[in-house]
């Protein structure tokens, strides 16, 4: 009697393919998030003190190496996840003064640092660290 072979190949390759994709977009709402946080608990700021204008209020500018200063919540505020493929997403903002800020305090970049791993523990159970799936 023959053998009747069946392949789960292709139901296993979308399994993970959709497994990574949606890991992937949770990844990259996670670092978003991460992202709002930081800038909302900012210890107190070491930078110059300008008199806001028009108010008795004043407002303390970041100092090199702190993380941007938020007198108004713009750029916080401002941070989107786009998808740009399939399992491809990016996390960013536009506006316009966030380049110059992160050239100079490189903000972003080191909240993607110090979220990396836990990125790839989303990423690789697909929201779930503990479920150990395919890769």
């Amino acid at each position: 009697m023959s053998e009747v072979f069946v392949s789960y190949l292709p139901a296993a390759v979308m399994a993970i393919s959709a497994g990574s994709a949606g890991g992937v977009q949770k990844a990259s709402y996670h670092v978003r998030n991460a992202t709002v946080i930081a800038l909302r608990n900012i210890p107190k700021r070491t930078g110059h003190v300008y008199k806001i204008p028009g108010t008795s209020r004043y407002y303390t500018a970041s100092a090199p190496g702190e993380y941007p200063a938020l007198r108004l919540g713009g750029l916080r505020g401002s941070f989107r996840v786009k998808m740009i493929g399939p399992s491809s997403y990016v996390m960013g903002t536009n506006v316009k003064y966030a380049e110059p800020l992160e050239k100079i305090r490189p903000f972003m970049k080191d909240i993607f640092n110090k979220e990396s791993d836990e990125m790839k523990l989303i990423i690789r159970g697909a929201g779930d660290p503990l479920s150990g799936r395919w890769f």
